[in-house]
């Protein structure tokens, strides 16, 4: 659907629509819909205190046609309390393909959750981060099988850029 006033409507709903399922729809369908102007909508989502709308916003950014620089509430996303959201905004920032967010990915590498390093490690890797190379050597000798895989594969990565 092109029509800009689809999209009008359903931002409409995401932000006064009392019914929580209609609003994760709406964000949802606006995700779908791939037009960037719904971001002034979808990022204050994302720093919002229903953990839910929060991913579903951050999904739904990663989604946006031509956004060419990620809104700041999912870079601050990935610094979040909850592994949930971390990892949702993670996964929204490697879409961006954009080496500068490597600093993102490393302030995490060493967080305890091994999933985390994983993700982070792999974002490094997919992003071709040169300047994250010493810090994925380092976790070739991490105690999760996972996270010295995902640094293998994030090295080779970045070797073949």
């Amino acid at each position: 659907i092109e029509d800009v006033s689809v999209a009008a409507d359903l931002e409409a709903l995401v932000a006064r629509d009392s019914d929580r399922r209609v609003r994760l729809a709406a964000i949802r369908a606006l995700g779908n819909l791939e037009q960037p102007r719904s971001v002034t909508v979808l990022a204050p989502l994302v720093e919002g205190s229903d953990r839910g709308l929060a991913i579903a916003a951050i999904e739904a950014i990663s989604s946006l046609d031509e956004l060419s620089v990620p809104p700041a509430s999912v870079v601050r996303a990935a610094s979040s309390s909850d592994r949930e959201v971390i990892l949702a905004a993670l996964d929204a920032l490697t879409d961006f393909e954009d080496e500068s967010l490597a600093p993102v990915f490393l302030a995490h590498i060493t967080d305890s959750d091994p999933e985390v390093r994983t993700a982070m490690i792999e974002a490094l890797g997919e992003l071709g981060a040169r300047s994250a190379v010493a810090a994925i050597t380092r976790a070739l000798r991490d105690p999760d099988a996972d996270v010295r895989r995902a640094a293998i594969e994030a090295l080779a990565e970045i070797d073949d850029r």
